[in-house]
């Protein structure tokens, strides 16, 4: 027997109940220790920091007045805002509609540096030819200033070009990001349980960035180097188009490079993003399931695994960079043979008097200005291909049909005091999972009188589970109806009939805040009494005030600082303290001590609110109204305690079962 960290008792169950009060007191229930805990207790802390305090938890947050910082860079394009909460947005293509006049200012501005970039060479030929040739001081200057002029004005252009593309690709990433986010709150429960969670994260996460990325960086770079390569071509065919012909020669060969590059590439680009959504995918798995990686001395396992799928993303890696690697060389060393016949044709020609020095030199400074732009937009590559996988990606994700848009896109801040009134009925409900031979309920037939408590026992894959989340409507029924007052779910909407069921699992979730904003969650504006009176209703007060600052204790991301038994009686004071007309717990009892226990039991026989419990402890099913025992997803015994017991079914056998291997009343539900 451990109190306080101590060992206090050891023995037999009758040893201990004779010999250790602590123990005594926990079989017998433990509610004077839970009493105990009195307002006086330290449950609410003054807090120790003066940062102003986050908007509780679960609550409305409403749009405050853009930020000052940065003033018209940081202010979100209202546009964007709508678009990001419009269901009718199913592709990338559309977010980029409330950019499209910063991209529009960004073009323009990137036209006027590409051709301040073409005009600096004839700068210099006219400096050449009119200045340094006759030994004009005064022209030479001029021309210097003009060049000196037209550099200025190309750093305040890439300035402006920047800001915009800047702002406008921001604007794109927080649409598409939003959007997703809010398509992929509409998938039903099943979607979430069958997808691997770092798939669904890469989606959300690196797709989205990799177009971000591109579309702030990328496509300005590119397009300046195509407008940039077009003003050359142009300029060089001006100046004289014999030389042009023989500069731009071995384009052609760059062309069918570039083609056979994009192919080969694509596919590269392709299998590489399929490869890191299983890295993050393993990734993710091994990080939130790293307790029982430890428990079952898996690491190396783990790690060898995580290593042969890093070793898979690698490879296709490398195979798209050995692209590159080769294309790359290839572009530098055809702009060397173009400098090379340029300048051996340029000497020629200049010899002969056709052309001048000026023309020559301003030839040579465009084809590096030519050739460079090519090799930049090869480098840009990277980033448009991982770009359009991840625009691809994201318009097949939001091309996936919502089970839920009803409740994503709903406009409601508050509950509209409308509640689930009247006996519950079951009638002929069935459910398969996905991908399953058999169905986990068949033709399921239940009545419950309003307020009354059922416990569902049964053994491991009976479908206790399955009909809870039917319940809940977490899972749509295939065939029959949930009827709760003789409507179909109570006359509700999706949305208003999920605010008025609570359910806590086995496994619930807390979030990464204070334990009083995790109770408040279901709702935000209730008091500090009326969390403390629900947390001391489901018995979760002594586990709270025995935590360091009570309710303003910090939790971890999923509860991971708090022991199981903590994350249930938190879960269940959340349930509580929503008011729910149906509360449904799914072995949330499993993992507390006998005084929680007696506890939370306590609480369901007083509220008004109809409850399923499914069992894991026959003496809480013992305590409820009704009984009904489930198996291979049937229904095959309904009815109370000392009913069920004199019938010598399946319940009585789960009861000796129990009892012989325990001494006391569970089952393993």
């Amino acid at each position: 027997m451990l109190d306080d960290g101590r060992t206090v008792g050891e023995g037999t169950r009758e040893q201990l109940m004779r010999s250790c009060p602590q123990f005594a007191d926990l079989m017998a229930g433990g509610h004077e220790e839970i009493d105990r805990v009195s307002g006086e207790s330290d449950l609410w802390p003054d807090a120790e920091t003066t940062e102003p305090a986050e908007p509780a938890l679960g609550a409305d947050v409403p749009e405050d007045a853009q930020a000052d910082l940065g003033g018209w860079l940081t202010r979100l394009p209202d546009a964007a805002a709508s678009m990001a909460a419009d269901p009718k947005v199913t592709r990338v293509a559309q977010m980029l509609k409330p950019a499209k006049g910063l991209f529009t200012a960004a073009l323009v501005l990137i036209a006027l540096s590409s051709l301040a970039t073409v005009l600096v060479p004839l700068m210099i030929q006219r400096g050449i030819d009119e200045g340094i040739a006759p030994g004009d001081h005064r022209r030479l200057l001029f021309y210097a200033i003009l060049a000196w002029s037209l550099i200025a004005g190309d750093w305040i252009f890439y300035i402006g070009q920047s800001l915009f593309s800047a702002k406008g690709s921001e604007s794109v990433q927080y649409g598409v990001r939003v959007r997703s986010f809010r398509h992929v709150l509409g998938f039903s429960l099943p979607y979430f349980e069958k997808e691997q969670g770092g798939q669904v994260m890469t989606r959300l996460t690196v797709d989205v960035d990799s177009l971000s990325r591109f579309l702030q960086s990328g496509l300005v770079n590119g397009l300046m180097s195509l407008i940039t390569m077009f003003g050359i071509g142009v300029a060089m065919l001006v100046f004289n188009p014999l030389l042009a012909v023989i500069a731009l020669s071995p384009i052609p060969l760059v062309l069918a490079a570039t083609i056979i590059f994009q192919r080969l590439s694509t596919k590269a680009y392709d299998r590489a993003r399929e490869d890191i959504g299983k890295v993050n995918s393993s990734l993710q798995e091994n990080i939130s399931g790293l307790r029982v990686v430890q428990s079952h001395g898996k690491q190396s396992i783990a790690s060898q695994f995580f290593q042969k799928v890093s070793d898979a993303y690698r490879v296709s890696r490398e195979k798209a960079q050995r692209y590159i690697a080769l294309y790359f060389p290839f572009v530098v060393f055809c702009s060397q043979v173009s400098n090379a016949l340029v300048l051996v044709a340029g000497a020629r020609f200049v010899a002969d008097g056709t052309v001048t020095p000026g023309v020559l030199a301003a030839f040579l400074l465009f084809l590096g200005q030519f050739y460079g732009p090519i090799q930049q937009l090869a480098n840009i590559f990277d980033s448009f291909q991982q770009a359009r996988i991840g625009q691809k990606r994201t318009d097949e994700l939001l091309a996936m049909p919502q089970e839920e848009p009803d409740v994503v896109e709903s406009d409601r801040t508050s509950a509209d005091g409308s509640r689930l009134s009247g006996d519950i009925r079951l009638d002929d409900v069935s459910y398969t999972h996905d991908g399953a031979v058999e169905p986990a309920l068949k033709n399921i037939d239940l009545t419950l009188d309003q307020g009354s408590s059922l416990a569902v026992v049964g053994s491991t894959g009976a479908g206790k589970t399955t009909l809870v989340k039917v319940m809940a409507w977490l899972y749509e029924a295939e065939t029959g109806r949930v009827e709760i007052g003789e409507r179909d779910r109570g006359g509700l909407d999706r949305e208003t009939y999920r605010r008025r069921v609570g359910v806590v699992g086995q496994a619930p979730h807390l979030f990464d805040t204070t334990i009083a904003e995790n109770i408040r969650y279901a709702r935000p504006d209730a008091t500090d009494a009326e969390v403390e009176a629900a947390a001391r209703r489901s018995g979760a007060i002594l586990a709270i005030a025995r935590l360091l600052r009570g309710f303003h204790y910090q939790v971890d991301d999923g509860g991971s600082n708090l022991a199981q038994g903590h994350r249930q009686l938190i879960a269940l004071a959340r349930a509580e303290l929503a008011g729910t007309d149906l509360l449904l717990l799914d072995e949330a009892t499993a993992h507390l001590d006998a005084a929680s226990q007696s506890a939370v039991m306590d609480a369901v026989a007083a509220t008004d609110a109809t409850t399923v419990i499914v069992a894991h402890r026959l003496a809480t099913a013992a305590r409820c109204d009704r009984i009904a025992v489930m198996e291979h997803g049937r229904i095959v015994e309904f009815g109370t305690h000392d009913d069920l017991l004199a019938q010598d079914g399946r319940y009585r056998r789960l009861t000796a079962s129990a009892e012989a291997t325990v001494g006391a009343p569970t089952t393993s539900g």
